[in-house]
């Protein structure tokens, strides 16, 4: 039963994408299922939440990484159900985690244009983001305009020392980018972690915005 077919799916894995609850059930109690995990991003990633919370009884893990680095949080912030996001959430999974892609549940979530899913990760974040730093994050060019001149910093960082322009880089912005360093941004600040924007940028393969980055003076 945890034979793969040629797309690397198993029994549990089809029975998880299709809201199979009962064929799962059984799957689940013949003890044949090693690693409940994997079926946890489908269900995610398809908001079945009778499905994910059946995983998660049976003793899924919610952080289990993917082959993308992404945990089951991920894949309800940018495609899942807001359901299945606050059902994760009530279970105390980490929100900071990165996928391979350097991206938090959040910036994926601003990334894919999910703004309720958005929402609710910033509102159980500890480390509260300025508006700045979301609207950097969401690539919202006119409220980043309106808010740099009004006088906010281009430089302030958050709890991870991350700023503006680490948000935007991280996002893939050109466009923000460019008004952030027009604003006097730092175009080589370091982030807690020792991540410069350009490093950010082309961790997630934004080419666009690593030029951007190169043309306007980044050190490599």
């Amino acid at each position: 039963l945890n034979k793969m077919d040629d797309t690397g799916f198993s029994a549990l894995h089809h029975a998880t994408r299709y809201n199979r609850v009962e064929a799962m059930a059984e799957l689940i109690r013949n003890g044949s299922i090693e690693d409940l995990s994997t079926p946890l991003h489908v269900a995610c990633k398809k908001g079945s939440m009778e499905v994910g919370r059946l995983l998660v009884e049976k003793g899924a893990a919610l952080d289990k990484k993917n082959d993308k680095g992404e945990t089951p949080l991920h894949m309800a912030a940018c495609i899942g159900s807001f359901d299945a996001l606050k059902f994760l959430l009530s279970k105390g999974v980490a929100i900071d985690e990165r996928d391979f892609s350097h991206r938090t549940p959040f910036l994926s979530a601003v990334a894919a244009g999910r703004t309720e899913n958005a929402m609710l990760l910033l509102e159980k974040d500890e480390n509260q983001k300025s508006p700045l730093h979301l609207a950097c994050a969401a690539g919202r060019a006119l409220h980043v305009e309106a808010l740099t001149r009004a006088g906010l910093s281009t430089n302030e960082r958050d709890e991870e020392g991350q700023s503006a322009l680490h948000m935007a880089a991280l996002s893939g912005f050109r466009k923000v980018v460019t008004q952030l360093l027009r604003y006097g941004a730092d175009i080589n600040a370091r982030d807690s972690n020792r991540w410069t924007p350009l490093m950010c940028a082309a961790k997630t393969g934004s080419v666009k915005t690593c030029m951007e980055l190169l043309q306007s003076g980044a050190s490599i």
